[in-house]
């Protein structure tokens, strides 16, 4: 089972393995223990394409993914 969309709102923290992708769809960049060190300063808004990740760990405050919303309280 797959989810269209996955939204992430509030305090958001990503925990991954392995992160690849286009930033702005111009230069092609992968982040993993083996590979590149994760970036020391990350703007705050970055639009990447083709992304992959493989995913250890997410905490967020709200998640609202094909009208199933889950919030902290």
């Amino acid at each position: 089972m797959a989810a269209s969309s996955l939204e992430l709102r509030g305090d958001v923290t990503l925990y991954l393995t392995r992160f690849s992708g286009c930033v702005e769809g111009l230069l092609c960049v992968t982040f993993s223990p083996d590979g590149l060190p994760a970036p020391p300063v990350i703007p705050p808004f970055v639009f990447m394409t083709r992304v992959s990740a493989e995913q250890a760990l997410v905490t967020s405050d709200v998640i609202v993914t094909d009208g199933l919303r889950l919030e902290a309280s």
